[in-house]
């Protein structure tokens, strides 16, 4: 868990911005969420079961916990739920700014204006 818990953390805290933008969720709601969702994952639990139980602790929704759950289980690059794909496939979906499917023109664009900083 601390390694998940660091990468949500990384980059100043950038994934925990985008999932509680995507999710209409404050930055604590995102945490605590994943804090009640990962030990039930990580145990085992299907998204279903997972979400009841982190909205029975954290008074969350339970549809929207169902809807982070998946992405939490890529994260553990798990098969939780009949979902996998791991870290790999949520970071390039992070980084496809606009949604075409692939990555690459959106990372050679951020790498195109940080040279232009410089």
């Amino acid at each position: 868990m601390d390694l998940l818990e660091n990468m949500l953390q990384g980059g100043g805290g950038d994934v925990v911005r985008q999932l509680a933008g995507q999710f209409g969720l404050d930055e604590s709601q995102v945490s605590s969420a994943v804090g009640a969702l990962l030990p039930a994952l990580q145990g085992g639990a299907a998204h279903e079961e997972a979400a009841a139980q982190a909205a029975a602790s954290t008074g969350l929704d339970s549809g929207l916990l169902q809807q982070l759950a998946p992405l939490l289980s890529s994260f553990l690059g798990g098969q939780q739920g009949g979902q996998g794909g791991g870290l790999l496939d949520t970071v390039t979906s992070m980084l496809d700014r606009d949604k075409d499917g692939s990555a690459l023109d959106d990372v050679l664009g951020m790498a195109q204006k940080f040279m232009q900083k410089e």
